[in-house]
């Protein structure tokens, strides 16, 4: 188990789960005083006081004032927070075009980014080689307090193991055993990865306050990904393909997608498809200002958003189109999951408030209405940085979990 505490054989299973949970606890609800956790996680006070004591002396927890008196009065509460700059994470997504990286503080304050050019056709070993050169371009001098490297890549992925099993974005990426290669080369660093479907939920549930145990993330941009946590737990299917949902029929006989189907999501809603009828549209002379925003003498989706902000009908109508079948992929993702959540990410944040009134109007009419709902839509506080911060959070998710060596 790579955690805060120390790394050495665990000579007292129960102690190190209990100083998880008061880990976790701490983590969601700090400040936060012993009384209170004591009470909330059912730990004796003797126990309790043992555990932070030597959190406090390890550097990770520390004691931040005093909180207030009880109705009964008596002496002020001593409040409990983490020391944030005790140990630092580093997080990296592989994209098609890009490998980027963030090393952070543990609630994720970066302290710096960076980023590599990644050629179309690289592959993985090369890759890797500019992931650890990122890396050691960052010159930490004290190994001891990294906890950990996360890594987000689109794909299939055996998160437990560290194994990209396929990458149908990234050629030539099938079976690679990430982990233990970068594990290996890095030494002192723990690696941990998962699928890039899921990092906007990493962001969310560990950096974001969301409490929730039932939502959805979408993505949604030049393609479409869901990432599924259903009671607490992330949803990944028995082949670790789970949150393929761009790729559900939609319409039936629409236009073929390239996955080889026809009428998927993605061929309904996605800025590629806003491009393309702006595109057509403007070759079949409709009135419009959007040309007069191409970027490099092209239309891209940037394009149409400031034809939009400028009063341009044409763009309106595109993007109220965009988000009418972004909101009839969600509405049927709300019947399949009964979500509590819904966080949407990527270039379909820029719908702004025409977007979410959009959604919410098909939402109403397609989701199972018999059900009394009460579904909050929004986008993702994070923007562009999601997955990063979520790649950040694949560490903080794997060091505040019960290894699965303590589960009976």
């Amino acid at each position: 188990m790579y955690s805060l505490i120390n790394e050495t054989k665990k000579k007292n299973i129960f102690k190190e789960i209990n100083k998880i949970r008061v880990l976790k606890y701490i983590w969601d609800y700090a400040p936060i005083s012993r009384a209170e956790i004591s009470k909330r996680i059912g730990l004796s006070r003797s126990t309790l006081t043992l555990i932070t004591k030597e959190l406090i002396y390890n550097n990770i927890l520390k004691e931040i004032g005093q909180g207030n008196s009880t109705k009964e009065g008596g002496k002020k509460p001593t409040l409990l927070d983490f020391n944030k700059d005790s140990r630092n994470i580093i997080g990296v997504t592989i994209g098609l075009a890009k490998i980027k990286l963030a090393y952070s503080n543990i609630r994720a304050e970066i302290i710096k980014e960076s980023e590599e050019k990644r050629e179309l056709n690289e592959s993985p070993n090369r890759s890797m080689e500019k992931v650890i050169n990122l890396i050691k371009k960052l010159n930490i001098s004290n190994y001891r307090k990294l906890l950990g490297l996360g890594i987000g890549i689109p794909g299939v992925i055996d998160h437990i193991n560290g194994v990209v099993k396929f990458s149908p974005n990234l050629p030539g990426w099938k079976n690679i055993p990430i982990k233990e290669y970068l594990e290996n080369e890095l030494k002192e660093i723990k690696v941990f990865i998962d699928r890039e479907t899921n990092l906007q939920i990493f962001a969310e549930k560990w950096f974001g306050g969301i409490k929730s145990k039932n939502f959805i993330t979408v993505e949604a941009g030049i393609g479409i990904g869901i990432g599924i946590l259903i009671n607490d737990r992330i949803c990944r299917g028995s082949n670790n393909a789970a949150g393929e949902f761009g790729h559900t029929t939609i319409l039936p006989n629409g236009s073929e997608c390239h996955c080889g189907n026809y009428g998927c999501w993605e061929t309904l809603s996605t800025t590629r498809n806003v491009v393309n009828k702006a595109i057509n549209g403007i070759k079949k002379g409709v009135r419009t200002n959007i040309k007069d925003y191409e970027i490099n003498g092209k239309i891209t989706f940037d394009s149409v958003i400031n034809g939009y902000k400028n009063g341009d009908d044409f763009a309106k109508e595109l993007l109220k189109d965009y988000a009418y079948w972004l909101g009839i992929g969600i509405a049927n993702i709300i019947n399949t999951f009964d979500p509590e959540l819904i966080i949407i990410y990527g270039n379909a944040i820029q719908l702004g408030a025409l977007g979410l009134k959009t959604i919410n109007k098909v939402v109403r009419e397609k989701a199972l209405p018999i059900l009394k709902r009460d579904i909050n839509i929004k986008y993702s506080d994070f923007g562009k940085e999601a997955k990063l911060i979520g790649a950040l959070g694949i560490v903080i998710k794997n060091t505040l979990s019960i290894s699965e060596e303590h589960v009976f």
